[in-house]
């Protein structure tokens, strides 16, 4: 198995009726290494968040079904809530702008570009990441900054590392899948993120710090 990189994301989950940045499109997938159903739409899925790399974020979790998954077995139980937070029992199974819930099969460039064209409410959502010196350890701050006035509540910020690419030499499930793409490894704190103030004033930020040490990449 060959490890590629580590990539970090900042996600604040809600709905807004009107807002001013751009917006990227968060793009979420449950999938295992030993569903049929995932071998055949993972390729075509995948070619197309790729060839849509400059609006998307994309981040995949690995199920405990219907068969062996060593990328579930490093993290069973964030796997396990936020494919539960869904509220999905099949795979593979694609979430796209926390709305869409469907087969990836059923995600279309059209859509993307729907969704993208909706402006979004937080600007400038960045991330640094720094590795220790001995590097096993990651130490994570994201800045966010509000591009109007919000008032919102149940805000949370959501960080996660991915595995951008984990290769096998022969298929670790059944399905004989190899190559696996934005897998996630941690989130950060947890998989409930971290809450975020209700209300926020237009230019207002804040600096969010985290920190992992490495495991299972």
């Amino acid at each position: 198995m060959k490890k590629q990189f580590l990539l970090l994301f900042f996600l604040a989950l809600a709905i807004f009726s009107y807002a001013q940045a751009d917006r990227r499109v968060m793009v979420e997938e449950a999938t295992n290494a030993s569903c049929g159903p995932c071998a055949s739409q993972n390729p075509a899925f995948d070619a197309l968040l790729q060839q849509n790399a400059n609006i998307v974020t994309v981040l995949k979790y690995h199920a405990s079904w219907p068969g062996y998954d060593p990328m579930y077995n490093h993290n069973q139980s964030e796997n396990d809530a936020r494919i539960g937070y869904y509220g999905i029992n099949s795979v593979p199974r694609a979430v796209v702008g926390g709305v869409f819930n469907g087969a990836p099969s059923g995600v279309t460039q059209s859509m993307l570009n729907s969704y993208a064209a909706v402006p979004s409410p937080f600007e400038e959502i960045d991330i640094y990441q720094q590795l220790s010196d001995n590097q096993d350890s990651l130490f994570v701050f994201m800045r966010v900054r509000a591009a109007q006035n919000i008032s919102e509540t149940g805000l949370r910020g959501m960080c996660a590392v991915v595995e951008k690419e984990i290769n096998f030499t022969s298929p670790p499930g059944s399905n004989g899948e190899r190559n696996f793409l934005d897998v996630m490894k941690k989130m950060l704190p947890n998989a409930s993120g971290t809450q975020l103030q209700s209300n926020w004033q237009a230019g207002e930020y804040n600096i969010i710090a985290q920190a992992w040490e490495l495991e299972n990449v």
